[in-house]
């Protein structure tokens, strides 16, 4: 969506407010002026949704899922018959004789309008879950830098199960049990424990981020997505997979406290993108996945990449070197 920019480098934590003589209705103002200090647009959701709003028409007609063809339910005794069964008693219904065969009879289209209808989870049968998830990996690993994941530094947020490779699982948990969660979101004994939102690494210093059905989860998305450029080494990338609001449950009505938090869709992330990530990263893309139950994006943070020298000998003065000019420890 936005061409290139020049490769300065943004190495400051996520402080830029936007200055401008144009102002909107909240008081806010934006435009291209720009200057370090305290962002009041991160902290204020009033604020920031004011200000996304003056975006959202042109994001939604660039980026707005399109809506399946309505069903006639009236006439269409089946789906009738599906969509009261799943509002009664949710994905419990997949345990009905019978049912999965029937719903794999259904076009995943038709799948896809009766949960933007009822407000309920979009269903895909097992072998389309599997592809589902190998498009988005595919999505979100186009946020490395360079192909060779082997030279890179990659870090998998609320990695719940899903293994990305090249990356360090990071969660809150390695086991499910600890939260009574659904045991496929068990993590490997290896997995770095810690809140996705508060990360202990240094700034500039990672290469690649990967999110899968994580971002959604968080109160805060803009200043979050800041900490995680803040952490980006320049030209690195940023890949997100998140599910859309319209095709799932009404994240306003969400009272787990391991639900979502956010209205995610692709219109949202764009508008956000405009008031509070362009500055300092390129969005690379947004929604190319086939499925209607969740969408991606990529942000690319400005700067030119440079990796490390990994195949390089060390130069720190050897043993001997370091006694002799007095620097020999111990």
């Amino acid at each position: 969506m936005q061409t290139p920019r020049s490769n300065t480098i943004r190495d400051k934590p996520s402080t830029v407010y936007s200055a401008d003589k144009t102002k909107n209705k909240e008081g806010a103002t934006e435009d291209n002026l720009r200057s370090l200090g305290s962002d009041p647009r991160l902290e204020n959701v009033t604020l920031g949704n004011a200000l996304m709003q003056q975006h959202m028409v042109k994001c939604k007609k660039a980026y707005g899922t399109k809506t399946p063809e309505p069903i006639d339910y009236a006439t269409n005794k089946t789906m009738s018959n599906i969509r009261d069964k799943l509002l009664e008693k949710g994905l419990g219904i997949l345990k009905e004789d019978g049912m999965l065969k029937l719903l794999r009879e259904i076009p995943i289209e038709v799948r896809e309008r009766l949960a933007y209808d009822n407000g309920i989870s979009a269903i895909y049968i097992h072998e389309e879950a599997d592809s589902l998830k190998e498009d988005e990996e595919a999505a979100i690993l186009k946020a490395a830098p360079i192909k060779d994941l082997s030279k890179l530094n990659g870090l998998n947020l609320g990695a719940g199960g899903r293994h990305i490779r090249g990356t360090l699982p990071i969660d809150a948990h390695r086991s499910s049990a600890t939260f009574d969660l659904p045991k496929e979101q068990d993590n490997v004994h290896g997995t770095f424990l810690g809140w996705s939102d508060k990360l202990p690494f240094a700034n500039n210093s990672v290469d690649f981020i990967v999110s899968t059905h994580n971002f959604e989860h968080l109160a805060n998305p803009p200043k979050t997505m800041n900490h995680y450029l803040d952490l980006l080494k320049p030209g690195g990338g940023i890949g997100i997979v998140i599910p859309n609001i319209d095709y799932i449950w009404d994240a306003r009505k969400d009272t787990n406290s391991w639900g979502h938090r956010w209205a995610t869709r692709p219109e949202t992330v764009c508008a956000m993108y405009e008031v509070f990530w362009k500055d300092r990263a390129e969005l690379v893309q947004l929604g190319t996945l086939k499925n209607r139950v969740s969408f991606d994006f990529v942000l690319r943070k400005h700067g030119k990449y440079v990796p490390f020298e990994s195949d390089s000998s060390p130069t720190y003065p050897t043993g001997k070197q370091l006694n002799e000019s007095g620097n020999f420890w111990g």
